[in-house]
């Protein structure tokens, strides 16, 4: 659910979901959690600050060993992000 809401840059979704269930260590179907996705999809800073206030972890790996931060520079196509 919170992986849709990142997809359409839904911000009031996301925090209301993250309110009610911070689904922070989830992980979708290729294995990024919800910040990695957001770092990858999302092209609003507003999604992935929502995201770090939240406590996501910043620093966790993917499988192929990319935090959110390498996701953000290689996919990101907002600076900002």
């Amino acid at each position: 659910m919170i992986f849709s809401a990142i997809d359409n840059s839904n911000l009031e979704e996301i925090l209301a979901i993250l309110r009610s269930d911070p689904a922070l260590n989830c992980y979708d179907s290729e294995g990024l959690t919800p910040l990695m996705y957001a770092a990858r999809h999302s092209s609003s800073p507003e999604v992935v600050e929502a995201l770090l206030n939240a406590r996501a972890n910043w620093d966790e790996g993917h499988v192929e060993g990319l935090t959110p931060l390498m996701y953000a520079e290689r996919y990101s196509s907002s600076p900002e992000v």
